[in-house]
């Protein structure tokens, strides 16, 4: 009897010592990531988001319905040469044809017509028409940088204008990967600095080393979105 609980004190040693030495691996490495966060929190003044244009912010962000197949995601009004178009992302539209919507915070269904698409950035253009009123986002010409405050607008699992702050955490060459909270149906909503567009939510990056489990978003670079708008009139 004394044997046996000893090999059970001995394996509840080993329980907690592999729990702990788990939970350090896994903290270290979310440190790492932020770590040029902390750096710049501290060299710079960080700018939000002009809260006096958030009531344009979420009338400007729409409800994309691909009736088609059923995906739901996010887009946001801008406007080119006076022309109303929603920018959104390209895993939303499956093939061409599909028939797909822009539904208004009013419930309203806007036809749209595809214009273009990047696949390799997950990009796409619809032309929108008849919304005269419908506010829009300007496009961004200050790129962010890691440790800028963000805010990422969008249709989570279909709730209206979800509106998350975060910070840029860390900036590669395709894109910028962020700690706002999104879900799917975030995907094509706007990444914003300073009110104005920098990038597309395209996905979730999951960082998995249980027990620690940690959801970063990530989003189309704002000098492939300019890119992709050159030569739209």
């Amino acid at each position: 009897m004394r044997f046996k609980n000893a090999v059970n004190k001995i394996i509840q040693v080993i329980l907690i010592i592999s729990v702990g030495v788990l939970t350090y691996i896994g903290a270290t490495e979310i440190i790492n990531i932020n770590k040029r966060l902390l750096i710049n929190d501290n060299k710079q003044n960080i700018q939000t988001i002009d809260m006096d244009n958030i009531e344009n912010i979420k009338h400007a962000n729409v409800h994309i319905f691909n009736f088609s197949r059923g995906g739901n995601g996010s887009g946001t009004h801008i406007k080119i040469n006076g022309k109303s178009y929603i920018l959104t992302v390209n895993h939303l539209i499956h093939k061409p044809k599909n028939k797909i919507v822009a539904i208004l915070d009013n419930n309203d269904e806007c036809p749209l017509e595809l214009i273009k698409i990047d696949k390799e950035n997950d990009l796409a253009l619809f032309r929108i028409f008849d919304v005269p009123d419908l506010p829009y986002l300007e496009i961004s010409t200050e790129e962010p940088t890691e440790g800028s405050l963000v805010t990422v607008i969008g249709y989570p699992k279909g709730y209206i204008d979800i509106v998350t702050n975060g910070n840029i955490c860390q900036v590669d060459k395709k894109g910028y990967m962020f700690t706002n909270l999104i879900y799917y149906g975030s995907s094509g909503g706007a990444l914003l600095y300073k009110g104005k567009i920098v990038g597309v939510v395209t996905n979730i990056r999951t960082f998995r080393k249980p027990p620690i489990y940690v959801n970063y978003g990530y989003a189309t670079k704002l000098i492939y979105i300019q890119e992709f708008l050159k030569g739209i009139k």
